[in-house]
């Protein structure tokens, strides 16, 4: 084999990896959905079943997605198969007597889940997004 021959298909070899590795990723997620999306699950979910929550059973930490998916309660890139989005729609959770969510916000979490429910890159914790809370289910 020419030294030509074994120089082109080294590089045909890389190219190929190279875009197989690149359909394989997805596409970029906007930042401030990320945001938005994880301040819904603070907001609503992380006083009974955050990080060290006495309150909701205490088996899983809401502010870590990986968990729920683990748990089963996230499904990423698929809201309509997710335990966490069924409960928010049928009024299940939050629970009666704590604030909930505005239809505009319960939307948010749907894109967010939709969107893989990424966590965000940087997250202030002492500086959740203010999510407009109503009486009303969603």
């Amino acid at each position: 084999m020419t030294m030509m021959l074994r120089i082109t298909l080294g590089i045909l070899a890389a190219l190929a990896v190279i875009s197989s590795s690149l359909a394989d990723e997805k596409k970029p997620v906007d930042p401030d959905l990320a945001r938005q999306g994880f301040a819904f699950v603070l907001t609503y979910c992380g006083k009974c079943h955050g990080k060290g929550a006495s309150e909701g059973g205490g088996e899983m930490d809401v502010t870590d997605p990986a968990e729920l998916v683990d748990y089963g309660y996230l499904v990423p890139d698929d809201p309509e198969s997710s335990e966490m989005w069924r409960r928010v729609v049928e009024g299940e959770m939050p629970p009666e007597g704590e604030p909930q969510p505005a239809a505009r916000d319960a939307e948010i979490f749907r894109r967010w889940i939709a969107a893989g429910a990424p966590k965000p890159v940087y997250f202030p914790m002492q500086k959740r997004l203010k999510m407009r809370s109503r009486t009303s289910s969603v």
